[in-house]
């Protein structure tokens, strides 16, 4: 299996920081980020919390082969008080599962799951104006189509520093069901924007997210502290 997404040489054991906002909510929620080699793959464990009640954990695994790396498994759990609220997990290299129109079929080249992001996506090719279309596993066989846009190089101040980073936009496709409907949403679906560093091995430093289709929504924000 071929990956659109470079493999970014990330450190065995680095790990980020980041802090999430919502709105005009001056409360930080923390989510921490490991990344280990295993191997021919990352192991990557993600934590958060939320307002002391709500925990989540993720680990997923990305195969290291001939210079990319590709999306291997996907484990996340949630707790409320320490109960479990939900579990999924996905595994998407050498299976196949039921698609739309009930056919059996392997998931799609360089499938991404949406904590997934945080590490594929340091995988593009970070030249001005590039332009790529990503699948992004939800949840079962569901996925949907990504539109990923190289914006440009600029100066980001955060938490953590500043920083020379590549402003990315990100938007989810809808010309796959049908074109005046895709170009219709773009012009009123907030964007999501993220910010890799532009040196090293492209850790995401920032990333502005809508909570909700509609321009008046609060938008979420994470970006790195430590």
């Amino acid at each position: 299996m071929t990956s659109p997404f470079r493999d970014p040489d990330i450190a065995d054991g680095e790990k980020s920081v980041y802090g999430i906002r919502v709105g005009d909510d001056p409360t930080m929620y923390e989510v921490s980020s490991v990344v280990e080699h295993d191997g021919a793959s990352y192991v990557s464990a993600v934590e958060a919390g939320v307002k002391d009640q709500l925990s989540m954990q993720v680990e997923q695994r990305f195969r290291r082969v001939g210079g990319r790396i590709h999306a291997e498994s996907y484990k996340a759990a949630s707790f409320f008080d320490g109960k479990l609220v939900t579990r999924e997990e996905g595994y998407f290299v050498d299976t196949q599962h039921l698609q739309f129109g009930g056919e059996l079929q392997p998931f799609p080249k360089g499938v991404m799951p949406l904590i997934g992001g945080m590490t594929l996506l340091r995988g593009l090719d970070f030249t001005k104006g590039a332009k790529t279309k990503h699948n992004i596993w939800l949840a079962f066989s569901i996925y949907w189509p990504l539109e990923v846009k190289i914006e440009k190089r600029t100066r980001v101040d955060i938490t953590a520093g500043s920083f020379d980073a590549w402003q990315v936009r990100i938007r989810p496709g809808f010309s796959h069901i049908n074109g005046l409907l895709d170009k219709v949403i773009a012009g009123f679906l907030p964007p999501f924007v993220a910010h890799f560093e532009a040196e090293n091995s492209h850790r995401l430093l920032r990333f502005s997210f809508p909570t909700g289709p509609m321009p008046w929504n609060p938008r979420g924000t994470l970006e790195l502290t430590a």
